[in-house]
């Protein structure tokens, strides 16, 4: 069974809509990329447990471009260097494998042949990731067209520029509007924070940074740039 049919994706167990609402409202960041970043980390915690127990699982994702240098590099800061070098050794080898089945080793050859370091196909982590953020994508379609999830969107400080465009593309021209607007409101005063943190920090009689301070530079790089742990580069 596939990692994405073990988990009810976008589903918090426990949590009502009531308290899911409440938790947007408070996030100091993009919620919908802090659902997506605990679905991904369970993924990975699922994933590094079953590599270093299931041939079954190293064969799967030792397959030509099953998984990609940005999440193995990832998968590689969780799991143990014992827990993954069985994967690793698999990967290698079917990397052997594809260049000798290829045939040929001068450079005319190796051109026409197109031989690269990255196999055709997008990875299995990335493709979770996908699906994973578009059932959520759906979920918070489904939240903002209730009053009271647009009032919950309103206290917060809204998705990132990602998922507010996914979201927004998603509703009504109304409701869309009043996302656009929020995220305008928001990223504006996102950069008065950074001019004004940036300031306090280049002068010399610059006073204790104050608790808000301390995470503009995070909490920026997350609206802008999205989770950087669960992106998806295929």
């Amino acid at each position: 069974m596939d990692f994405a049919d073990r988990r009810q994706v976008g589903k918090v167990p426990g949590n009502s809509q009531k308290s899911t609402l409440e938790m947007m409202a408070k996030a100091s960041t993009c919620f919908f990329c802090g659902k997506l970043g605990r679905m991904g980390y369970d993924f990975f915690v699922d994933l590094q447990y079953d590599l270093a127990r299931s041939a079954e699982t190293v064969r799967k994702y030792s397959a030509a471009g099953r998984i990609c240098q940005y999440h193995l590099w990832q998968l590689a800061s969780m799991a143990s260097p014992l827990d993954l070098a069985p994967t690793l050794a698999a990967i290698a080898r079917e990397t052997a494998e594809r260049w000798q089945a290829r045939g040929g080793n001068s450079e005319k050859h190796i051109k026409q042949r197109g031989l690269s370091s990255s196999p055709k196909g997008c990875c299995l982590v990335c493709t979770f990731i996908q699906r994973s953020e578009t059932r959520l994508a759906r979920d918070f379609q489904k939240i903002l067209a209730t009053q009271n999830g647009r009032a919950a969107y309103e206290q917060s400080l809204g998705f990132c520029v990602r998922h507010t465009a996914l979201v927004a593309s998603r509703m009504d021209t109304k409701i869309a509007a009043f996302i656009l607007d929020h995220a305008r409101k928001r990223f504006s005063e996102l950069s008065q924070d950074l001019q004004a943190f940036s300031a306090k920090s280049a002068s010399q009689r610059r006073g204790p940074l104050e608790s808000v301070e301390k995470t503009i530079f995070s909490r920026a790089l997350v609206q802008l740039a999205g989770n950087r742990h669960f992106t998806n580069p295929c």
